[in-house]
């Protein structure tokens, strides 16, 4: 009889909350990844984008939070979730999201986990996986966290979220708590009273600094992050492993970045390819601040992180010679949307014309997803000798490639436009407005 009653329960809960009609992405359909993932073969490595599906409240929240994403398996195949929890905005939480909005969110990640991933690991391993793994990485945890509009908030979404154990039953197996400063201690106080006795027990904080020891038992060491103890590091996605918004560890366009792209192009089968010649500027030094910044930033405006910036030996407010520097590194950004079809494979090869002309290919042959919405990747110059020119080649995959079903004769025949833009990382920067990447944040934090 409770077993009856929970799955009545359960049912109108999804009636009421139309969680059937969430959005959420499956190979054949085209709503973008609600969240960041990391080799899943249903889906292409992608980061949160703007793209169909996603809408403006998910962003936002995303902008706040530290920065989450399902970061491969675990030894026993279960996906692996790591969220900096560490890096809260909890005061813009609170002004900016609504118990509502994060709710929401949470019941869209939850169906995607549940209707994507798992089924996934459950193929790749040959049994049934039906829970995953948490690494909740504490560094950046400060005591501003734990403010009264934050913990009543916190209260609320718990209370409501431990209803959601009727609706999700069992779907953490381990949560690893690291780099938990002393402050943790007093935030962990005010929230296991509400926790459920059940989920503490999955909970493991690990406060040495050999925290890598304990995670590598459960998380192969090609699994984990660079930053966690593993030797994983993503390189080929912007933001690495776990992209983090408050650390700007990489671009985050608005959506009308990606809203009016400024070149068009077609492919078919007829037409395979597509190539764009971009022409890179010599690279002057450039560098920001990060200290700088929290002295000069208005309080009354939300003009999150804006920093001191030198662009072409021009700086925008000069900085203290006591602080430190970091520096940009000359880099291209390539943001694209292909809007049906099979998907598109993405290659970037450069030709230097410096001291020593060379050739090499900087971005490998990579396929992405059709229908996902817009991407964006990053092509890192070679630093020694940054000008010459950028060839950036989008085909269609080959027909042993990619997850998507083949096209009829008749679709076949019909082009998929391909649209994109193509500049300077401190272009984009500077047509939007927007702050600086910082990509030495996980370097730092080893």
């Amino acid at each position: 009889p409770k077993a009856l009653e929970m799955i009545q329960k359960w049912y109108k809960w999804r009636q009421d909350e139309r969680i059937d009609q969430l959005p959420i992405p499956f190979f054949d359909n085209d709503i973008a990844v609600p969240c960041p993932i990391r080799d899943y073969h249903c889906l292409n490595d992608a980061n949160l984008m703007p793209g169909n599906g996603i809408k403006d409240y998910v962003l936002k929240i995303n902008n706040h939070l530290g920065g989450g994403c399902w970061h491969k398996t675990d030894k026993d195949g279960r996906p692996v979730y790591i969220m900096r929890v560490g890096r809260f905005d909890t005061r813009k939480i609170t002004k900016y999201c609504t118990t509502d909005e994060l709710l929401q969110t949470h019941y869209i990640l939850q169906e995607f986990l549940t209707r994507v991933l798992l089924p996934e690991c459950s193929s790749r391993a040959g049994r049934e996986i039906d829970q995953q793994v948490n690494v909740f990485d504490c560094s950046g945890l400060s005591f501003s966290m734990n403010n009264l509009p934050a913990i009543s908030m916190l209260q609320d979404i718990q209370t409501l979220l431990s209803k959601s154990q009727l609706y999700y039953p069992e779907r953490m197996h381990k949560i690893y708590i690291v780099n938990a400063p002393s402050v943790f201690v007093t935030i962990w106080h005010v929230i296991k009273g509400w926790i459920n006795p059940r989920v503490i027990g999955k909970i493991e904080i690990l406060n040495s600094k050999d925290f890598a020891s304990v995670l590598l038992k459960q998380i192969p060491e090609s699994n984990l992050p660079e930053f966690l103890g593993g030797c994983c590091r993503c390189s080929h996605m912007p933001g690495g492993c776990v992209p983090c918004p408050p650390l700007r560890n990489y671009p985050v366009l608005p959506r009308v970045a990606f809203a009016d792209m400024k070149h068009r192009a077609e492919l078919s089968f007829e037409t395979t390819s597509h190539q764009f010649y971009f022409k890179t500027p010599p690279h002057t030094q450039a560098y920001f601040d990060l200290k700088e910044e929290e002295k000069s930033r208005p309080t009354s405006v939300d003009n999150t992180n804006r920093g001191w910036v030198s662009f072409g030996g021009r700086q925008s407010s000069p900085s203290p010679s006591s602080l430190a520097k970091s520096y940009i590194p000359p880099v291209v950004l390539c943001c694209f949307s292909m809007i049906g079809g099979r998907g598109v494979v993405v290659e970037a090869r450069f030709k230097s014309i410096g001291t020593l002309p060379r050739e090499e290919l900087l971005y490998p042959e990579t396929l992405f997803d059709a229908f996902r919405g817009p991407t964006l990747i990053e092509i890192y110059l070679p630093e020694d000798e940054p000008e010459g020119e950028l060839t950036i080649t989008w085909r269609i995959p080959r027909f042993d490639e990619g997850e998507a079903p083949f096209p009829t004769e008749g679709e076949a025949k019909i082009p998929t436009p391909l649209h994109y833009d193509v500049g300077m990382e401190e272009e984009f920067l500077s047509r939007y407005d927007l702050p600086p990447v910082n990509r030495n944040i996980d370097k730092k934090s080893l």
